[in-house]
């Protein structure tokens, strides 16, 4: 079960980590990378990204940013928006951080509480902490994912149930908004 949840924390950040390199422009650039030897890459404009291990953290580098990927994160990425509020006792489970070109944050949580419960805490929350929601998508009682925005920032906040553990999973996202 553990595999399973992994696994799909990988998808989802390898998805966020898409979205961001498309947002900045350098989808193709991320498409055309080619791995070699000593965890360096070179693509087809002559860019080059290094990746990195250490332990279970990732870090991918250019000159257009960096992301690190921490699929076992117990904190908070460093450029965590003082605003963003976090759902009260959730475990943070996994976390990315995204500089320069790719500057992002992004933090997978879990809880015991149901999904309507978190769902009514950002409600109150993000407009509280001065976040416009913009937009929703629900799916039943089991997925709801919010998009809002304040400033210069947008976040995404979803919310899922994981049936088989019986946790709820909330994934939130903030990126800067694309000028």
């Amino acid at each position: 079960m553990r595999s399973r949840t992994l696994s799909m924390l990988a998808v989802l950040m390898v998805l966020t980590l898409a979205l961001a390199l498309t947002g900045c422009g350098t989808k193709d650039k991320a498409e055309n990378a080619k791995q070699t030897n000593g965890g360096a890459g070179e693509e087809s404009n002559g860019t080059k990204v290094k990746t990195s291990i250490d332990g279970e953290r990732i870090k991918f580098e250019s000159d257009e940013g960096e992301v690190i990927i921490d699929p076992e994160g117990t904190e908070l990425p460093d450029n965590w928006p003082a605003e963003m509020p976090t759902y009260p006792k959730a475990k943070i489970v996994s976390s990315v951080k995204g500089s320069g070109d790719v500057s992002m944050a992004m933090a997978v949580f879990q809880t015991d509480k149901p999904v309507a419960a978190v769902v009514e805490f950002y409600d109150a929350e993000l407009p509280g902490k001065g976040w416009s929601i913009d937009n929703r998508i629900e799916t039943g009682q089991s997925m709801v994912m919010v998009m809002a925005s304040k400033g210069d920032l947008l976040a995404t906040v979803s919310t899922t149930k994981d049936e088989a553990s019986g946790k709820t999973t909330i994934s939130i996202n903030i990126a800067p908004r694309q000028q």
